[in-house]
């Protein structure tokens, strides 16, 4: 568990530094020679590799283990994660489905096999699984959130995320939850006014560095989707500098090159905003990570559209829709906050409107 604390701050690019690199392999080397043959410890070294983007490793180590241990729930959905990130989404879809089917109360399986079908974009199959999620934990915000973006995902209906937030209790609704769920609706539907008004009420200050850099990004990307592109290089004062400054210390941070690279867009930089995304995209390639890998992509497009040069970014964002990204389907291309700068294009429109853009991948 040390272990793989301290690969999750590697792995979401909180800190890349030598020093956590070396703490991670001392735990995870000395969880090795004080137990070599337990399941619990074979389980942590699949997860500290996953974590360091060492695939093939957790998959072979993975794959022992769900050998010796077929009806092991836990053990297929690890397997399945790293099969994802192998670009295997079939065998991964499998494999959650099989988790699930052995253990209906793996709550992590059956979230990632929502996620893994929200990928593949078969999204009346995601829906029902939510729903099987909701009944065994009714008064949960998160999941009836999702089940309202489920709808959004699948036919562009904004009804049932309306209708969640009329009918939410206020206390719920002005909880630090409840304002972060309705800031994301709010982006969704295109209401700047109150996505930015929603973000004022967010406390930035008892958040960590990592999360005040992505939450400054969102806030200044709205800012300019309002067209308010000097409040929203505001927003990002002086980020830069500081991500800048972590970078000559953690060169090999990729999530760090590409939050650098999206708020250099945002500041009209084109050259530095590509050469930080590029930077990303190197050091974490799609044929190594395929779902990081498509996040990189998308942010090379969303630099290409805030700085100017809409044919490119509708080229990347293109491909984007060619392989399985989360959410980013056409209904979130046409409402989200990223894609103002294409709005009325009829380059885009056309390929929002083309129906294979939508049909399932996998």
């Amino acid at each position: 568990w040390l272990a793989q604390a301290h690969a999750l701050q590697i792995f979401y690019g909180y800190d890349c530094s030598e020093s956590r690199y070396a703490k991670a392999k001392e735990a995870i080397d000395l969880a090795l020679r004080l137990a070599p043959d337990s399941p619990e410890v074979m389980l942590g070294l699949v997860a500290y590799s996953y974590r360091m983007h060492d695939f093939s490793r957790a998959s072979a180590q993975c794959e022992l283990l769900a050998h010796s241990r077929p009806n092991d729930s836990n053990v297929l959905y690890q397997l399945a994660l790293i099969q994802r990130r192998q670009n295997r989404w079939p065998e991964a879809l499998a494999s959650l489905r099989k988790a699930v089917q052995l253990d209906p109360g793996n709550y992590m399986a059956a979230q990632n096999l929502v996620s893994v079908l929200v990928y593949a974009r078969r999204y009346p199959e995601a829906q029902a699984e939510q729903q099987r999620i909701i009944s065994h934990v009714k008064d949960d915000m998160e999941e009836r959130f999702m089940a309202a973006q489920l709808a959004f995902f699948a036919s562009g209906s904004m009804k049932e995320g309306d209708e969640f937030f009329a009918t939410l209790p206020t206390e719920k609704a002005n909880s630090p939850l409840g304002v972060a769920l309705r800031k994301t609706w709010a982006q969704f539907r295109g209401d700047f006014a109150e996505a930015i008004r929603l973000d004022r009420l967010v406390p930035y200050s008892d958040l960590g560095q990592g999360a005040r850099w992505n939450q400054a990004n969102s806030a200044a990307t709205i800012l300019a989707s309002a067209g308010d592109l000097a409040a929203a290089r505001a927003r990002l004062e002086n980020f830069p500098a500081e991500l800048r400054k972590r970078l000559e210390l953690e060169p090999t941070n990729a999530p760090m090159w590409e939050r650098l690279g999206t708020m250099s867009a945002l500041l009209g930089d084109q050259a530095e905003a590509v050469r930080c995304v590029r930077k990303a995209m190197e050091l974490v390639p799609d044929s190594i990570d395929a779902m990081e890998g498509a996040q990189y992509r998308s942010a090379l497009a969303f630099s290409y559209a805030w700085t100017g040069d809409k044919t490119r970014a509708i080229e990347e964002y293109t491909k984007v829709l060619q392989q399985p990204n989360g959410g980013k389907n056409v209904h979130f291309f046409r409402h989200g906050y990223y894609y103002t700068p294409l709005r009325g294009d009829p380059r885009w429109e056309a390929v929002l409107n083309d129906p294979k853009n939508n049909a399932p991948l996998f």
